[in-house]
């Protein structure tokens, strides 16, 4: 969402289809796709939630890193790799939330480390389309013709 709160799940349908949707516009105008798949805020899927994400997949984590708080990343791998399996989605983050200060060099010290141990353990990362067999993206509906 465009604001990622934390205590989001306390919010209306329409508070959330206007993060989903200021969200999907911001990602249409960098790449020219708007995403179809939807990870609520703290993980809470909610009935508002899943009905303010129409057209969208609901995606969940089976395993987190806990990088959203302080810690390192030998914290995040150790959290991670040694109980990993197949077919899970590990979460981590990639940006800054605006309720912390939290340093992002944790997350990215960790992803060589994590990845390397994990295709120790014959895990090899996919994308998320990959793994769940879903388009990333959804269709743009074509402009009307021009007579």
């Amino acid at each position: 969402t465009y604001h990622h709160p934390i205590h989001g799940w306390a919010r209306g349908l329409r508070f959330w289809r206007r993060q989903i949707e200021r969200t999907d516009a911001v990602v249409e105008r960098a790449i020219g796709l708007r995403p179809r798949f939807f990870r609520p805020p703290m993980g809470i899927k909610s009935f508002v939630t899943a009905r303010a994400a129409r057209g969208h997949a609901v995606i969940g984590w089976t395993r987190r890193g806990f990088d959203g708080v302080a810690t390192t990343p030998q914290r995040v791998v150790a959290r991670l790799a040694p109980r990993a399996r197949a077919g899970e989605i590990l979460l981590l983050h990639d940006g800054i939330s605006p309720q912390s200060r939290r340093d992002p060099t944790v997350t990215i010290e960790a992803l060589r480390p994590l990845i390397q141990e994990l295709r120790a353990r014959g895990l090899d990362p996919v994308r998320l389309d990959e793994l769940t067999g879903l388009q990333p993206y959804r269709e743009l509906k074509a402009p009307p013709a021009v007579e």
